[in-house]
């Protein structure tokens, strides 16, 4: 597994549904190399969330890399600190509309992000209560 790239890595998990402690390990490496979650990678493994469905619990690696992730995109950026600004906002909102799956893991992701942030704006506000 130490040759495999991320996205080999994510496909493995999206056609399985199915997730590994080694894959999370894989995953947490090259987010590691470069300390960057873009949109489309973050898009993703929100994917990768949705189809591992109630699977998600099996691994809990995962749960804590999946909203590391997220939040370290979202929350921990540059531009917005410790705020969802309407764009991130709208863009959470709408990849949870295609990919949301409300498992153990996107709960607590919504729970970190609120728990966390001091501003939420745009469609984000329609899945954090």
């Amino acid at each position: 597994m130490n040759q495999t790239t991320a996205d080999e890595v994510l496909a493995q998990i999206l056609d399985s549904g199915v997730v590994t402690a080694a894959q999370v390990g894989a995953l947490q490496k090259c987010v590691d190399a470069d300390w960057v979650v873009d949109k489309q990678e973050a898009e993703t493994l929100l994917r990768a969330n949705h189809a591992l469905g109630e699977n998600d619990e099996d691994c809990p690696e995962w749960g804590d890399f999946f909203i590391a992730s997220i939040t370290k995109l979202l929350v921990r950026d540059m531009e917005t600190p410790g705020e969802i600004d309407p764009q991130e906002g709208d863009w959470l909102g709408n990849a949870l509309e295609l990919h949301g799956v409300n498992n153990s893991s996107q709960q607590r992701l919504l729970r970190e992000i609120k728990e966390t942030t001091s501003k939420i704006e745009g469609k984000a506000k329609d899945f954090i209560d």
